[in-house]
Formats: C-alpha cells, sequence, structure tokens
C-alpha cells in the first residue's frame, strides 16, 4: 500500500575509537539514502519515515551507519552496513 512506512535501527559497538557524536545512520533502499533521526531519549537509536509507493510488494533495504573514529594524528571518515533486510508490503483484504 502506498504511504508512510516507519524503519529503526540501533548501534551497538564494542569499538571504543568512534565518536558518538559524529554517528549518523541512513536507510538505503534503491541505491537512494534516507536519512534517519535519533530517537529522543533513548542512546543509539533512529527512526525515518520513508514513503513506499505501489511499485512492487517487495522492497529490499538496508541500515548505513557513518561516523568518525579516532585515530592518530586525527579523526578519519568511516562507515558500516547492516546486511539486507526485505519488506514485503500485503494488501488487506478488500470486501
Amino acid at each position: 500500500a502506498e504511504g508512510l512506512y516507519r524503519f529503526e535501527a540501533s548501534w551497538e559497538s564494542n569499538q571504543r575509537s568512534i565518536l558518538d557524536e559524529s554517528l549518523e545512520a541512513f536507510v538505503v533502499m534503491d541505491g537512494v539514502q534516507y536519512p534517519m533521526e535519533p530517537v529522543p531519549v533513548t542512546h543509539h537509536r533512529w527512526e525515518a519515515l520513508i514513503p513506499l509507493g505501489q511499485k512492487r510488494a517487495l522492497q529490499h533495504y538496508h541500515f548505513k551507519f557513518v561516523y568518525q573514529a579516532n585515530q592518530f594524528p586525527q579523526a578519519r571518515p568511516d562507515s558500516l552496513r547492516t546486511d539486507p533486510f526485505s519488506l514485503e508490503i500485503i494488501e488487506p483484504n478488500q470486501p
């Protein structure tokens, strides 16, 4: 069904070199990066409302996290991405 769909992601890492304040999250779908907003009052959680049309019932996507990592002599940009996910959109039964 056409409309806005909520995507949520969280981040956990043992890597101490990551600068927390630099962390950004994106939903990547069909080669387009949709920025995610931090969830208030939580730590390392993001959400995004993404418009999906009726172009197809199955959407493939992944999350991408972009950050700065401490490295001598200065921080360097880095990123990680999740494995792919699939979202199947099923129309409700209509009378």
